[in-house]
């Protein structure tokens, strides 16, 4: 069968038994959304054994290419079941390779991903998750689709994303949901000297954010070799109060940013704390400070940041610094 429908062109074959309960499918497909100028193909194999009793046994591999202005991504995914029934039956989901790629040598590539689900309808359970990507990597989820409820925890400890990533983050996550909301109520990433925590309630379908909130820290050191902070050093803390959309993306940040023995140059400037306000779109940062004080003096600052044409513009004013 070949259809043609909606800027997609899939081909479609199958055989089906009766007599034996076995079916084979294979299909393949190719198209493009115009609006959007995302191109994307991929192709279908599957097959199933399922006799009037006994065991049923489903098979299936799925590759797929997309390909958009803002990167292009691969993957290959596999799935292995069986059981009495589809109500009681037992998933093995793996994934070779998942990419993603924004910039030739920079992007996403998860490596050879397993994953264990048990389905006793209406409960499904995640009994086990892990990647190559991850030195240590421990998950657990359940749905159920009586209540529409579900829960997932993640604990991954030296995970890169890709093999050529210098250094690891640990990454862990508590969350629950339903048909309304979305509960963040622990989420923390860890990098070497960054430690960032968050947490939140997302209202659905709306997406918008309530009580959520944000703590960054980190430890600069020169001897890092950071470029532009080759001069500072010190202790800093950003804590943000979140409100506004995710979709579409409409972020509005209260915070402040402190630091402890904050020196510059080698020279000791204290302790620091700059109220900063931001609002967050698709296309753009903006952002403003409140007055603070540094090097004896009263400063204040403003700017944007252009995501699609990577730009900033900064206005700064100070007045009677001591330097």
């Amino acid at each position: 069968v070949l259809v043609e429908a909606g800027g997609v062109l899939a081909s479609l074959t199958a055989r089906w038994d009766g007599a034996t309960g076995e079916a084979k499918l294979t299909s393949s497909w190719a198209g493009e959304i115009d609006k959007r100028q995302i191109r994307h193909e991929g192709a279908l194999t599957a097959s199933a054994s399922w006799p009037r009793t006994g065991r049923k046994q489903v098979s299936a591999s799925v590759t797929g290419f997309v390909r958009s202005p803002s990167g292009q991504g691969r993957g290959e995914v596999e799935v292995q079941g069986s059981g009495s029934s589809l109500s009681t039956s037992h998933w093995q989901v793996s994934a070779p390779r998942l990419s993603w790629h924004d910039k030739p040598t920079a992007g996403l590539a998860l490596e050879d991903i397993r994953a264990e689900i048990a389905v006793d309808w209406p409960d499904v359970r995640l009994v086990s998750l892990s990647a190559a990507n991850a030195e240590r990597l421990s998950a657990e989820g359940d749905f159920s689709a009586e209540r529409r409820s579900w829960a997932f925890s993640l604990l991954a400890e030296g995970a890169r994303a890709a093999r050529e990533q210098s250094r690891p983050i640990d990454v862990t996550l508590v969350a629950t949901g339903d048909q309304e909301h979305i509960v963040v109520k622990t989420f923390e990433m860890v990098r070497r000297n960054l430690a960032v925590q968050a947490a939140g309630t997302i209202a659905l379908p709306s997406t918008e954010l309530h009580e959520a909130h944000a703590k960054a820290s980190w430890m600069i050191d020169p001897a890092d070799g950071r470029k532009g902070l080759d001069a500072v050093s010190g202790n800093l803390q950003c804590q943000a109060d979140i409100t506004g959309t995710l979709r579409p993306m409409n972020l509005q940040l209260q915070s402040v940013l402190s630091g402890e023995s904050v020196t510059f140059n080698k020279k000791a400037v204290g302790a620091i704390e700059i109220p900063w306000d931001a609002q967050i779109d698709a296309e753009r940062t903006r952002y403003k400070t409140g007055s603070f004080k540094l090097f004896g003096g009263t400063w204040n600052m403003n700017g944007e940041h252009d995501f699609s044409r990577q730009s900033s513009q900064v206005a700064l004013d100070a007045n009677h610094v001591l330097l």
